[in-house]
């Protein structure tokens, strides 16, 4: 009974989710995230360009704190502190 049992069944493959191209989104994504003095964060906007990003930087209300942009990858791209 024992190579019976084992004649129809196909090798298991793993990994095949993740060399998927179609689920993995090729798109960039620039994050400008906002870091207040009391370690409170907020996310001030999602950009898909790095220009896109860096001009609502300069263009934001923020005083004090610093402001950064993550790429979608979560690196820190650029980074600025505002006030004292």
């Amino acid at each position: 009974m024992g190579n019976k049992f084992f004649r129809g069944r196909r090798p298991r493959r793993r990994g095949e989710l993740i060399r998927n191209p179609n689920l993995t989104n090729g798109d960039e994504r620039y994050t400008l995230v906002h870091v207040s003095k009391k370690q409170n964060v907020t996310t001030l906007g999602v950009y898909t360009s790095e220009e896109e990003a860096k001009q609502e930087l300069q263009r934001s209300v923020v005083e004090t704190g610093i402001l950064h942009i993550f790429s979608s990858e979560n690196r820190v791209l650029y980074s600025e502190e505002r006030g004292d």
